[in-house]
């Protein structure tokens, strides 16, 4: 499952070799990713511009005068290190990354420890190997272990008498244990289909593709 891919990147002129990032440095860069999406939503282009900086820096493990590079060059370079620490599977653990708000107990560089003690308390691993692991790995195995806690939890709700939910007529009915947003089927969105006014259709021959990029017009 390991992927120890790289991508060469050129920042202001130099060549830089980066590999995907292993799990600590990566929840690190992940931190930095939520810190520019919040500055995306309110519109803030210099913290998102400076969240980007700070996102490159630590890829590249570089101090950097990003004042003299262009746009298009940071731009770049930053997919391309985004590219490349993205999870190559679809985990549904990772579906949710909305958070309703910000909990009393919660600190900047807090993923980092949240996961440490998943993984070091399941398997008792040190928290040098847990750092240096896939991210896929990570991922993986730590979605195993909440499907194993919530399952517990789901048979234990069963057991009690709080699973069973008594009307006016005296019958009860079995209530199951609410699961977290990523354990739920994914819901198709159905899209609606609606016709055009014509006064908005365009004006002369529509290009159409087929499946083999041969234009037909109509």
């Amino acid at each position: 499952m390991a992927n120890t891919s790289s991508v060469t990147v050129i920042l202001n002129g130099k060549e830089h070799v980066v590999e995907r990032a292993p799990l600590r440095a990566w929840l690190e860069l992940e931190d930095i990713r939520d810190n520019i999406k919040k500055a995306v939503e309110i519109g803030n282009r210099d913290d998102v511009a400076c969240h980007i900086y700070s996102y490159i820096s630590t890829a590249l493990h570089i101090e950097e005068d990003f004042s003299s590079i262009s746009w298009i060059e940071v731009s770049s370079v930053f997919n391309a290190i985004f590219s490349l620490n993205l999870p190559t599977l679809d985990f549904p653990l990772l579906r949710s990354r909305i958070k309703p708000g910000q909990i009393s107990w919660d600190y900047e560089g807090r993923s980092w420890y949240v996961w440490l003690h998943l993984l070091a308390s399941a398997y008792g691993w040190s928290s040098e190997y847990i750092a240096e692991m896939d991210i896929d790995d990570a991922i993986a195995l730590s979605q195993e272990i909440l499907v194993e806690e919530h399952l517990d939890k789901e048979w234990q709700w069963a057991l009690s008498e709080r699973s069973i939910k008594w009307n006016k007529q005296g019958k009860g009915t079995f209530q199951p244990l609410d699961r977290p947003d990523w354990m739920q089927p994914v819901r198709d969105i159905k899209i609606p289909v609606f016709k055009l006014p014509q006064s908005i259709l365009p004006v002369g021959n529509i290009i159409r593709w087929t499946d083999d990029d041969e234009p037909l017009a109509s």
